[in-house]
């Protein structure tokens, strides 16, 4: 299976890890690292690169730093926040063609196939949710040739019994 397209990057932060935590609780007992280094930039971009969540690896990991070091860590290194960005979109991509692989290995169990099409559905929305430039329906408004677009709106007062409508200009 190939890479991501996150994953065939220049930024050397963004190789895969071997990190996995499928079935792992989602309760963090105590905040492991004192500091963020380049190696746990590594495992963590590797298991967001894999669909993975930043809750469920340091559920997994506990000599990973504390989610609030992380995040100072993605505002303070340019380059980190770039990789980071990049795998959780590579993720989602990941997560959602897994759900559609899953619905398309059930379809024909009904029960299984339902549960599937809703799981799908959901991971559609969440991603969009997360990464709407990329997932999400992205609609432009634009009047000829990209110019801004004018639209002149009319407002129309409710009936009131035995009153005629009246036009209220917008």
């Amino acid at each position: 299976m190939p890479l991501p397209v996150a994953a065939q990057s220049d930024n050397p932060l963004l190789a895969q890890s071997s990190n996995d935590a499928a079935g792992m609780p989602l309760i963090r007992v105590h905040g492991g690292a004192s500091e963020v280094t380049d190696a746990h930039k590594r495992t963590i971009i590797g298991a967001i690169l894999s669909g993975q969540t930043l809750r469920s690896l340091l559920a997994m990991d506990l000599s990973l730093p504390h989610y609030g070091l992380i995040y100072a860590a993605l505002q303070s290194d340019a380059e980190f926040a770039e990789a980071y960005e990049l795998a959780r979109q590579a993720g989602l991509e990941t997560r959602l063609e897994e759900s559609l692989d899953y619905q398309a290995s059930v379809r024909a169990d009904h029960k299984l196939s339902a549960a599937a099409e809703k799981y799908a559905s959901v991971t559609a929305k969440l991603a969009a949710l997360m990464a709407p430039k990329r997932f999400g329906q992205l609609v432009r408004h634009a009047g000829h040739d990209g110019e801004q677009l004018v639209v002149q709106t009319v407002q129309y007062a409710s009936k009131s019994p035995g009153d005629d409508a009246k036009v209220i200009d917008g």
